[in-house]
């Protein structure tokens, strides 16, 4: 069964330098939100793995459902 619902349409070059611009300046505005961490505090934090992203999902689904009872304020 062949896929028939493709969007065949391209940007324009004018649309694409559109695109380009405007997530430059996104991120110029977002980058204050940017932190840079030393190689000792990457090693400090370190990295969540797989399983812990589970963890941290099942946490956050949680809190989502039960804002009330969970104690999680919002600000």
């Amino acid at each position: 069964m062949g896929i028939s619902n493709l969007n065949n349409q391209h940007l324009s070059q004018e649309q694409e330098e559109n695109v380009k611009k405007a997530l430059q300046e996104l991120e110029q505005a977002l980058s204050m939100l940017n932190i840079n961490l030393t190689p000792e505090q990457r090693n400090r934090y370190g990295r969540v793995n797989e399983q812990n992203k589970l963890f941290i999902s099942k946490v956050k689904d949680f809190a989502k459902v039960c804002q009330r009872t969970a104690g999680f304020e919002k600000h």
